[in-house]
């Protein structure tokens, strides 16, 4: 999932908007259920994408002036259960998408402040003994 918002044609201009283009490093940002319950991504969690460095929020101080804008990626919704889950649950789209993230900027504006963000949905698959995402819709 991580490596299809970042690599992937249908969140190039969402990252470009909130990012900045060529910007490796990636912060990574604990959100809200809509029920404003706490998301966190899971503990441990270290994404392996090549050539990105990764951030959790609490290691950097945001919306630095003098800094240009900086990709994020907020989980808002991670619900997996087990590889056996009926395949009619797993390609839920919205507030019931097992899998919402929302790409937003996760600080500066040196090179133009942006606000909002890009919500993307995912379902999965278990396949080869892994996880496997796929993106089904996104609104921004």
């Amino acid at each position: 999932m991580i490596q299809d918002i970042l690599e992937g044609d249908a969140n190039r201009s969402a990252r470009d908007f909130y990012g900045t283009p060529g910007d490796k490093t990636v912060i990574l940002i604990d959100g809200h259920e809509l029920s404003g319950e706490p998301v966190k991504w899971p503990p441990g969690f270290v994404p392996s994408v090549p050539g990105y460095t990764f951030l959790f929020d609490h290691q950097v101080y945001r919306h630095h002036e003098s800094e240009n804008r900086r990709l994020a990626i907020r989980l808002e919704r991670c619900v997996i259960d087990t590889p056996d889950k009926p395949e009619s649950e797993k390609h839920i789209l919205l507030d019931k998408s097992p899998i919402r993230v929302e790409i937003v900027n996760g600080g500066g504006s040196k090179n133009g402040a942006v606000m909002g963000g890009h919500t993307t949905f995912y379902s999965f698959f278990w396949k080869d003994g892994r996880w496997v995402a796929v993106q089904e819709g996104f609104f921004s």
